[in-house]
């Protein structure tokens, strides 16, 4: 049967559509989070935050060197360059959290239309994992970085290997940026996918 443009396009019109809502439900939803506030770990992070080198930082990212000199740079990073930059205002912490909790959602949507199933229950799928109560505290919270930041990271390198795309899959499940039990649950993750 030969694709028809209209048809395409048709299709490819209603996955914008559902794109464009599974973005704005969640953010619908958790509208109110800017009007949080730190808490006791935020403000304990942010001790160190002022101090850190944010090239050692980002060279640390990208190193595969073990011990890193960091435990999670990337959440490191995210304390440092929000601290310099715009201090203790709540606001564009919830906005970047907000923003890589969108690229996680847009992962897995990613992840779920790859392997098959389907727009409608990858669309539900993608609602659960956004609107959950679970995942509440990583929407309003900004000191849940570090899960947040290694949930991308594991979605990320779930997609590469999806896309047979083996060095980057390595790379982000194998980084200092997925912290040692989710690197392990992705790497078993891996050998029951197989």
């Amino acid at each position: 049967m030969i694709d028809h443009p209209k048809s395409s396009r048709s299709t490819f019109l209603k996955r914008a559509g559902l794109l464009i809502f599974l973005i704005l439900l969640p953010l619908v939803e958790h509208r109110n989070a800017r009007f949080g506030y730190f808490e006791d770990d935020d403000l304990s992070t942010s001790t160190w935050g002022r101090t850190l080198q944010l090239d050692q930082c980002a060279l640390n990212t990208l190193a595969l060197k073990y011990p890193a000199a960091y435990r999670s740079p990337t959440g490191y990073f995210y304390y440092g360059l929000l601290l310099k930059t715009v201090g203790y205002r709540y606001t564009p912490w919830i906005v970047t959290l907000h923003a890589i909790d969108i690229v996680n959602l847009l992962l897995l949507w990613l992840i779920l239309i790859r392997i098959g199933v389907g727009d409608l229950p990858a669309a539900v799928g993608c609602i659960f994992f956004s609107t959950s109560l679970a995942v509440f505290d990583a929407w309003w919270k900004p000191m849940f970085v570090y899960d947040v930041l290694a949930t991308t990271f594991a979605l990320a390198s779930i997609l590469a290997y999806l896309y047979r795309r083996w060095v980057l899959s390595f790379l982000a499940s194998g980084s200092r940026c997925v912290p040692r039990k989710s690197g392990s649950r992705l790497r078993r993750c891996f050998s029951f996918w197989k």
